[in-house]
């Protein structure tokens, strides 16, 4: 099992890797992301188990 610190340093370093690639669409494309979230669509089928599929909605601003 791991410490909190180590949640909280896995926790800021996937915060960091997502600003990173919003940043590379947004240049990429020439837009910006205006809004990000998930939602929860259920249990994935072939993944394991127990395991949840989120679904990724993004809002891009031209």
């Amino acid at each position: 099992m791991k410490t909190i610190q180590e949640v909280k340093n896995a926790k800021k370093k996937l915060e960091e890797d997502i600003s990173s690639l919003i940043s590379q669409f947004e240049k990429e494309n020439e837009v910006s992301v205006s809004s990000m979230g998930m939602e929860t669509i259920g249990f994935c089928n072939g993944t394991g188990l127990n395991e949840v599929c989120v679904e990724v909605k993004v809002t891009v601003e031209l």
